[in-house]
């Protein structure tokens, strides 16, 4: 199965902040892009792309529902990772560019890896619980639906 395959079949199991699944799928073209960031992770653990794009897809599910189009905090927040930015990505490539740099960031910076990107502080109480919980959406995730290596 190709990692973008397996991004499509992933992305039915995430489940929103309450734990409900709605079983809806990210785009074919969100999958494609995706996997063509986190083909190239060459993590020393097995599975490590697949791992990645659980990240990806958790994060852009709890921030969007997966819409490219998505626009929020009063129309400062664009995109499916709800990115800060005056420019709105009108590609799902586009999109992942825009917001991998971001997550690289706050995953090299912070402790808990998500926290930046929830509250823009590392220390920020809410952006950690945020973090923990979104991270262990993405071990489940990648758990039930089996890793790829």
């Amino acid at each position: 199965m190709t990692l973008a395959a397996w991004i499509l079949l992933a992305s039915l199991e995430v489940t929103d902040a309450a734990g409900h699944r709605p079983a809806k799928a990210i785009a074919p073209e969100g999958a494609v892009a995706i996997a063509g960031v986190c083909n190239k992770v060459r993590g020393s653990e097995p599975g490590s792309s697949a791992m990645c794009a659980s990240v990806m897809i958790v994060m852009c599910f709890r921030e969007s529902g997966y819409n490219l189009s998505a626009v929020g905090d009063g129309g400062k927040a664009k995109g499916p990772w709800q990115v800060h930015s005056s420019v709105a990505p009108k590609t799902w490539d586009e999109a992942v560019k825009q917001y991998l740099p971001i997550l690289q960031h706050s995953a090299v910076t912070c402790v808990e890896p998500l926290a930046m990107l929830a509250s823009g502080s590392c220390t920020n109480k809410a952006g950690i619980a945020i973090s923990r919980a979104r991270m262990a959406e993405a071990r489940r995730v990648f758990s039930v639906v089996g890793g790829m290596t």
